[in-house]
């Protein structure tokens, strides 16, 4: 019999890869929008954990991640950006207390400043500083689980990418992340503008799922940075994307993001380089997490497939 994990945001991106890797061993209880769940509503959340008492997780990833529309609701906390990522989580941190669930929440790299020096990384020990409202809201639910009772872990991942989309039903709004935007660009013969002046992780959604797979597994305390092996710039991403799917590298053109702040006064705030160091999840989780060569051979291997 399958063990029972909770799920909120198991639908999108991340979560519907994690559901297909991990479901043969786990059966995923969708607490979603689309199954009648408003994570923001306390009185409904507890209503519905009380029908799987043998559930013995939570996986936390709800979030709204649209940074834009972040950007705009700044400062409102009546806006759907910290309703849902600071008091849905409030909520999902009360009841897997109260039913004394483990929770596994996802936050993000936007949690820093993204003012690293070249070369350095940030790890779990460095000190959250955000400088949008989504990065705020994402610390501020961090904040609200470290100073909780409920046993957790915090998994920080950090642009996230998949071969395709999943199976039918499992995602049912498609969303295309920044490896395949590039790669569908290219194939289209049409000109991709990628920074090369900011760093980024870019992180194979496999290697996500193979560490909430440990973690609900070892069930550790703690916050681990779940992300990809390689930190590296957008246009060498797309350079590297190009190289591996045979496309033609000359489309790939660099871009400056640091003039695109001068040209886009009134955009948000861009973080320089949120490099992370994922050393402590492979040491104490055992987790090996692809470098981007070996992540985009093996999308290419599954796309064949």
């Amino acid at each position: 019999m399958k063990k029972q994990v909770i799920g909120t945001g198991i639908s999108g991106l991340v979560g519907s890869r994690i559901v297909e890797l991990l479901g043969k061993e786990y059966e995923f209880i969708n607490f979603g929008l689309e199954t009648g769940v408003d994570i923001t509503n306390l009185g409904l959340l507890r209503k519905e954990m009380k029908k799987y008492p043998q559930a013995e997780a939570v996986l936390h990833l709800a979030a709204f991640t649209d940074v834009d529309i972040c950007w705009k609701e700044r400062g409102n906390r009546n806006g759907v950006c910290y309703k849902v990522n600071v008091e849905g989580s409030n909520n999902i941190v009360h009841v897997a207390s109260e039913f004394e669930k483990y929770l596994i929440h996802i936050s993000t790299d936007f949690i820093f400043n993204g003012q690293q020096k070249n070369g350095e990384k940030y790890n779990e020990k460095d000190k959250p500083d955000p400088i949008e409202w989504y990065g705020y809201t994402k610390y501020l639910a961090e904040k609200i689980i470290k100073h909780s009772w409920v046993k957790n872990s915090i998994l920080r991942i950090a642009f996230p990418f998949k071969a395709k989309p999943a199976e039918v039903g499992l995602e049912p709004k498609i969303k295309l992340d920044l490896v395949r935007k590039i790669k569908n660009k290219l194939e289209a013969k049409e000109k991709t503008f990628l920074f090369d002046d900011q760093i980024i992780t870019p992180t194979f959604i496999d290697d996500i799922a193979g560490a909430v797979g440990a973690a609900l597994k070892k069930k550790p305390q703690g916050i681990y940075h779940c992300v990809g092996s390689s930190s590296l710039s957008p246009y060498e991403l797309g350079l590297k994307t190009a190289k591996t799917f045979n496309l033609d590298s000359d489309l790939v053109c660099r871009a400056s993001l640091k003039k695109y702040l001068k040209t886009e006064p009134n955009s948000r705030p861009r973080q320089i380089n949120t490099a992370l160091d994922n050393k402590k999840i492979e040491q104490e989780l055992g987790v090996k997490m692809l470098d981007i060569d070996e992540a985009l051979q093996k999308m290419k291997k599954q796309l064949k497939s």
